[in-house]
């Protein structure tokens, strides 16, 4: 009696598992297995479901949604958080600086103030040849009241974010002062803000390059109904240099020029240019500069 009570005490070593099929006439099967075998089963299952988890976790935006602290995922967001916010700040200062060098510009080009006693002045009907360009020419530039046009070249984004580096930089990319002279020739009339003659007129034979006057970012390159082919450059810090009556440009729109490179031909382009000549304007923070305070050799008028 002890030997079958100690039997019966003992928990048998192998299961029969048995697999009832739910459709009449199935045939039930039999598998045989050991304790070992169905913890072995739950432990994989186990693992199983865990890696499936972390890996949802991690390769998902699931566990954005999920409240377990994650160092990892943390760390990263907080970067491209900085980083964002870092673009935006610049971004915000890059908007604030064109609209400043907008208003300039508009300035620079006689709106919203007096016009340049060349503009303003009666002039006669019967002029010297010009150098206006055909009606197509004219489309093409679209005038001087539709903005500023864009860099052919490099596109309108990359020319941007070039003005906006150049205009806020502090280092070599500053203009070198004093400016030199932008052509060689004979100054026929000075600056006279009381007349309105907000720059200097050099006259010379047509064709001559046109050289500017330091470092800088062409900011407008195209043709108006007055001033014909006209240019401008700005130099950082608020500075302007406006040349006017061009023959022909040789730079686009936010393009880089170097001290001494040339950016146009001289000419007599415009409704109010009466010769070959340039009309050369400098400009700071929106009020016009006597161009002899900033030029290397001062040019007087004859």
């Amino acid at each position: 009696m002890s030997q079958e009570g100690t039997r019966r005490r003992k928990a048998p070593r192998l299961y029969n598992v048995v697999v009832v099929p739910a459709e009449e006439g199935g045939r039930t099967r039999t598998f045989r297995t050991s304790r070992l075998t169905i913890g072995a089963l739950i432990l994989l299952g186990f693992l199983a479901s865990v890696a499936v988890t972390l890996a949802i976790l991690v390769y998902t935006p699931l566990a954005m949604y999920v409240p377990i602290p994650n160092p990892g995922l943390e760390e990263k967001y907080g970067r491209q958080i900085v980083e964002t916010q870092r673009r935006l700040t610049a971004l915000a200062e890059d908007v604030v600086l064109l609209k400043d060098y907008n208003a300039q510009l508009r300035k620079a080009l006689g709106e919203g103030g007096p016009r340049d006693t060349a503009a303003v002045r009666n002039l006669p009907r019967v002029r010297e040849k010009t150098d206006e360009p055909p009606a197509a020419a004219q489309l093409q530039h679209g005038g001087g009241d539709e903005g500023l046009p864009l860099d052919e070249g490099t596109g309108s984004d990359a020319g941007i974010m070039r003005f906006a580096s150049f205009s806020t930089a502090t280092g070599p990319a500053r203009a070198s002062f004093p400016l030199l002279s932008p052509v060689q020739g004979f100054v026929t009339q000075g600056f006279d803000p009381s007349r309105n003659h907000f720059g200097l007129d050099i006259a010379g034979p047509r064709g001559t390059p046109v050289l500017a006057p330091g470092d800088g970012v062409v900011v407008f390159a195209g043709w108006t109904f007055d001033d014909g082919n006209l240019m401008i450059i700005a130099h950082g810090g608020g500075y302007l240099t406006v040349f006017k009556h061009n023959q022909s440009l040789l730079q686009h729109a936010f393009s880089g020029v170097k001290r001494g490179e040339p950016i146009a031909l001289l000419g007599s382009s415009g409704n109010t240019s009466l010769g070959p000549h340039l009309h050369f304007e400098v400009w700071k923070n929106g009020a016009p500069q006597d161009p002899n305070d900033y030029l290397l050799v001062p040019a007087r008028a004859q």
